[in-house]
């Protein structure tokens, strides 16, 4: 505005003034602009390259998204929280969406151990920790992952971003490894169906160098496997090793590396024949690669099409000795192959008209006459119609014949006739009876059992009773009392049976030799048996050891014995020479070891397959009826006249061996004598024949001690109060388990033994002992009892605490000694002893 009001016609000289800085001030302004000017254009250039990266950035985005989408990786991008102590997850593709079975837009933002729980176990969120720390990429290799939502195979590779954020790229190996679980099964069932199947696979590499190989069938080639000399070398070198230039399998291996597949046979060193094949090994693109080669044994088959005609003949005599006839029809029921009849009845018709080629209608005709219709010829029919029918059938000769017809189909699975398979069953149904035999036996075992318990009880106080008296009587009554104590000790040696019958008797179990029992029985029967007959012996050498008890076993052996001579004494009734009984008077003990797979029936509550000592008692006597052969183990039965047998003996020998885990078998026919074979199990080869126990002082012991005698009994107690004073000792009595507890609560320091009865009513004597032994568990308890079921009951209440073991009826000697014993800490032998004592308590 100054310059506006200055004067409008200025001097020439402010004129020219005014215009040169006019002139400047244009000057100045045209540089200025074009200055900006070319700012302008710069910010233009600027701002295109702007849009341009823009664009190039949202192209990037882009391709990164569609990349990151794509990818077949699972990628999962994550952020770090708390300088790692969290990681969140910040983008996850869709395969990782397809994986993990989420979506990403419900899972950004959330923590991973929010998502996926299981990940610390899994191991990966200290892999995030480290390299997040460090910057230094690490893999996580195959592992497991689980949680309540997914679970899989996973391998991990974690980077870190230079934005500080931390990328999973993983895969999912689950299916590859469930392929190779599946494939590693696969091979294992593959590998046992070779092991299975009588053949041998191998393969060979282009220089015929073997690369793998099952087991040979061969003897030469199994040697040479076994010394690890087949992989890695070549058919050459193993073939000029065993055969020479002329190995068949080298030849068929160089054709089939030309493409073919070779078939040949070859025999090996034992005489088998092998039918082999060598295929080529192609690759996938269908090069040969090498030869892969079978082999199977045929020689049975071999061997069967060069004789078809003896083999059949074979079957034939095979089915005819198993008792089994297979026959086949047309539709006509035409007979049109028969193996062997087993019958008596088809066995007549077979040798006298034939079987094959005559109808079922003419030998059921023939057999049962016209117009009946009788089962096999119904079964058969029905069998035309599709049914499998199976009926039994006695025959006439007294067998047991099952049989079988069913349709017989030809290949286009029409009914083309009948086969029929008949099986004859006797011998089974004989076992059957034999197993309800022994049933029978058990439950008879047991009532005896029963009965000689209260029989024994009964004997001990008479034979005590008779001993006590023996003692003051005067010498008229002596006969009389020496009468009494014989007939109790018969009567013991009858209820000894009973038990020993019903499996109830306590037996001592220790390894024996089996032949040196035999010789000593033999030895000591020799002399009273009939010079006309011969007792003879075949032992085996070298018998494993038995675990028996060597007493019930003597005894076992006496009782056969002399029943095989009672077999023979018919034979000598009327006192001829012996030249003149018309064949040999022998009784054989035999001894042999046997491996048995299958116990027979009757013995399958004791029994187990495994190896026994088998002794055979024979004799060539009258022999045995089937009748009689049904009893001879019942008790009291008897085939002797009255007063010549109990009818205990061979009752008392099978329950002997069934309590020795045992069992015996009887063959016999009348006229053609009798063998009973005894299965005994054999004992570990560790086992050690004890050396014979030391003879029993026949002194009477005595003592100063108080006995506590527990015993139901009125007459054991009373016998006891009599006699064991007269020894030195001082006697307490009770007559049931509670009296003797609370003697013992009040008195249990005064008194050095208990006496107990095992069998009482109301508290038993097991429990009674133990809760002596918990009043006071250094008591000696000393068991009484005519009723413990064997070996291991006894060892059972030793182990349970008791000091010894005495069995009823016991005599006063035998008594005293146990009492002795027990109170002395002492112990019977096992063997043959009537009582057996534990050991004493350490420190006693």
């Amino acid at each position: 505005m100054s310059e506006i009001n200055k004067p409008l016609n200025p001097p020439p000289q402010e004129l020219e003034q005014e215009l040169d800085r006019l002139i400047g001030l244009g000057t100045m302004k045209r540089r200025h602009y074009a200055a900006l000017k070319r700012a302008m254009r710069e910010l233009e250039e600027r701002a295109a390259a702007l849009r341009r990266r823009s664009e190039e950035l949202a192209l990037m985005e882009l391709r990164y998204r569609a990349l990151f989408d794509n990818m077949r990786s699972p990628v999962a991008v994550y952020q770090a929280v708390n300088d790692g102590e969290d990681f969140i997850i910040v983008d996850f593709n869709r395969a990782a969406e397809k994986t993990e079975k989420v979506q990403r837009e419900k899972i950004v933002g959330h923590s991973v151990r929010e998502i996926f729980p299981g990940v610390m176990d899994f191991g990966l969120f200290a892999v995030f920790q480290r390299v997040y720390r460090t910057g230094r990429p690490e893999s996580h290799g195959a592992a497991f992952y689980q949680d309540g939502r997914i679970a899989g195979w996973r391998e991990n590779y974690v980077y870190k971003l230079p934005t500080g954020e931390v990328v999973a790229a993983y895969e999912d190996l689950t299916e590859r490894k469930q392929a190779e679980r599946a494939w590693r099964e696969a091979e294992q069932r593959l590998r046992l169906l070779i092991d299975q199947v009588p053949v041998t696979i191998w393969s060979a590499d282009r220089d015929l160098r073997v690369t793998y190989h099952t087991d040979p069938l061969s003897p030469e080639m199994r040697r040479l496997a076994a010394a690890g000399r087949i992989l890695g070398r070549t058919l050459y070198e193993i073939g000029q090793e065993l055969y020479g230039e002329n190995w068949p399998t080298i030849a068929a291996a160089r054709r089939a590396l030309a493409g073919e597949t070779v078939q040949f046979e070859h025999r090996t060193s034992d005489g088998r024949v092998l039918f082999s094949t060598a295929s080529p090994l192609r690759d996938e693109a269908g090069q040969v690669i090498g030869v892969v080669g079978v082999a199977m044994d045929i020689t049975e088959r071999v061997e069967t099409q060069r004789a078809l005609v003896a083999s059949e003949e074979r079957l034939r005599l095979v089915a005819r000795q198993a008792l089994v006839n297979i026959w086949t029809t047309d539709r006509d029921l035409r007979i049109t192959y028969h193996s062997g009849p087993i019958t008596e009845e088809m066995r007549r018709i077979a040798n006298t008209k034939g079987l094959v080629g005559r109808t079922l209608y003419e030998i059921h005709a023939e057999l049962y006459g016209q117009g009946e219709r009788s089962p096999g010829l119904e079964a058969s029919l029905r069998a035309l119609a599709g049914e499998t029918v199976q009926y039994e059938r006695h025959t006439p000769d007294d067998r047991y014949i099952i049989n079988t017809v069913s349709p017989l189909y030809d290949d286009e699975g029409n009914i083309a006739g009948t086969i029929g398979i008949a099986i004859d069953v006797t011998e089974r149904r004989r076992l059957e009876q034999q197993l309800q035999q022994a049933q029978r036996l058990e439950a008879v075992g047991q009532l005896a059992a029963g009965v000689a318990h209260d029989f024994n009880n009964i004997l001990t106080a008479i034979l005590g009773n008779a001993n006590l008296a023996r003692l003051t009587a005067p010498a008229s009554i002596q006969p009389l009392l020496a009468e009494i104590e014989r007939g109790a000790r018969r009567a013991a040696q009858l209820t000894k049976q009973l038990l020993a019958f019903a499996q109830r008797s306590a037996i001592y179990m220790a390894p024996v030799d089996v032949n040196a029992v035999v010789r000593e029985v033999v030895s000591f029967l020799r002399e009273t048996i009939d010079r006309r007959i011969d007792l003879v012996t075949e032992l085996s050498d070298g018998l494993p050891a038995v675990q028996a008890d060597a007493t019930q076993l003597h005894q076992v052996l006496v009782n056969l014995i002399l029943n095989a001579r009672d077999a023979l004494l018919p034979l000598l009734e009327e006192a001829h020479p012996r030249e003149t009984v018309g064949r040999p008077l022998i009784i054989s003990v035999t001894t042999d070891f046997v491996h048995v797979e299958q116990v027979p029936p009757h013995s399958l509550l004791n029994a187990s397959p495994g190896d026994y000592v088998r002794i055979t008692v024979h004799d060539t006597g009258i022999g045995m009826d089937k009748g009689t052969l049904e009893h001879i183990f019942e008790p009291f039965f008897s085939t002797k006249g009255p007063g010549k047998g109990t009818g205990l003996g061979l009752a008392t020998v099978y329950g002997i061996i069934a309590q020795h885990k045992g069992w015996i078998n009887v063959y016999s026919e009348p006229g053609t004598g009798t063998a009973f074979r005894i299965y005994l199990p054999a004992a570990p080869a560790t086992a050690t024949i004890p050396a014979p126990a030391p003879a029993a002082t026949e002194e009477r012991p005595t003592g100063r001690e108080t006995i506590l005698v527990v015993d139901d009994e009125d007459s054991i107690l009373s016998l006891l109060q009599r006699s064991l004073p007269a020894y030195g000792y001082r006697i307490l009595t009770a007559q049931d388990g509670a009296e003797a507890l609370e003697i013992y609560r009040r008195q249990g320091n005064e008194i050095d033994l208990v006496l107990l009865d095992l069998s009482m009513p109301g508290m038993s004597g097991r429990e009674v002992l133990a809760q002596l032994l918990e009043i006071a568990p250094q008591a000696r308890v000393l068991i009484a009892s005519g009723y413990v079921a064997g070996h291991q009951a006894v060892q059972g209440l030793l182990e349970a605490g008791a000091r010894g073991y005495v069995s009823k009826p016991y005599q006063l000697d035998e008594l005293l000694r146990a009492i002795r014993q027990t109170l002395d800490a002492g112990s019977y032998p096992p063997n043959g002893s009537r009582a057996s004592n534990a050991s004493a308590d350490a420190g006693e």
